[in-house]
């Protein structure tokens, strides 16, 4: 078997981690597969009172809690 070709099975994002294969060039039987690592949330402050950020990437949202905490959504 000859592998030069990876081909991404899944993509990475912020919420979930992807993986990729190495394709054999002649028969296309996989070789290797490996794990994408996750990608970081792109923040963006949308609301100053309540401290309320949303990632422009996946839509989740962190909000600034009554105890200094920060509390995660993810659609």
């Amino acid at each position: 078997h000859t592998g030069r070709t990876w081909i991404i099975a899944e993509k990475a994002n912020c919420n979930h981690t992807g993986r990729k294969k190495q394709l054999c060039v002649r028969c296309r039987k996989v070789l290797l597969e490996k794990v994408i690592p996750k990608t970081k949330h792109k923040w963006k402050l949308t609301r100053k009172k309540r401290t309320r950020y949303d990632c422009l990437k996946c839509g989740g949202v962190k909000l600034k809690n009554e105890y200094g905490g920060w509390s995660y959504y993810f659609p």
